[in-house]
């Protein structure tokens, strides 16, 4: 495990549903960023570009229907989950702010075949039945990661505790982003 130090912030706050998409592109603006919902029914990676989330075929992004909410790139991560009534925000931003130690995490995106649906999503499937629709071109089975940045704090003791993690983007077995836009 290579722990690393740099400078981060954190931001917490509750929004409304109607506050979910005005804040992803107040965050954002001009910047392109990975988008990851976990719904009533179903597990979906998206993106978000110029200010509008784009999912495969006829998926949406329901403020009403979603539990956890991930819109994340290489600099930060807004991570929105719904806890009963509420919802809450959590905006992670490096490069600036206090110096935090972190381990980063490459995990292997699971699958037994993959299969390009257009040029810009590829299918990765195994036998039993799962899939997972990626918004990657060029997207290889046994070669595709996603990196998970984990923000460590250390207790009077000096023992390590994971306080906070957010998902930085997809990468290929050298660590090359697979989609250079994002």
């Amino acid at each position: 495990m290579k722990i690393t130090t740099i400078k981060t912030t954190k931001e917490t706050k509750e929004l409304t549903q109607e506050q979910i998409i005005p804040e992803i592109t107040g965050i954002f603006q001009n910047k392109n960023a990975y988008i990851l919902q976990y719904t009533s029914h179903s597990v979906d990676i998206g993106y978000f570009k110029n200010g509008i989330i784009t999912f495969y075929a006829d998926r949406q992004f329901d403020p009403l229907d979603f539990k956890d909410l991930r819109v994340f790139n290489e600099e930060m991560e807004v991570h929105i989950i719904r806890k009963k009534e509420k919802i809450i925000a959590r905006l992670r931003k490096d490069g600036q702010g206090e110096d935090t130690d972190i381990f980063d995490q490459k995990v292997m995106v699971l699958g037994e075949t993959q299969k390009e649906l257009s040029e810009e999503w590829t299918e990765f499937s195994e036998n039993r039945g799962t899939n997972l629709t990626l918004p990657l071109k060029n997207a290889k089975v046994q070669n595709t990661f996603y990196k998970a940045r984990n923000y460590i704090e250390y207790t009077p003791d000096g023992e390590l505790c994971f306080k906070d993690a957010r998902l930085c983007g997809f990468y290929n077995t050298d660590g090359e982003k697979i989609r250079s836009d994002i």
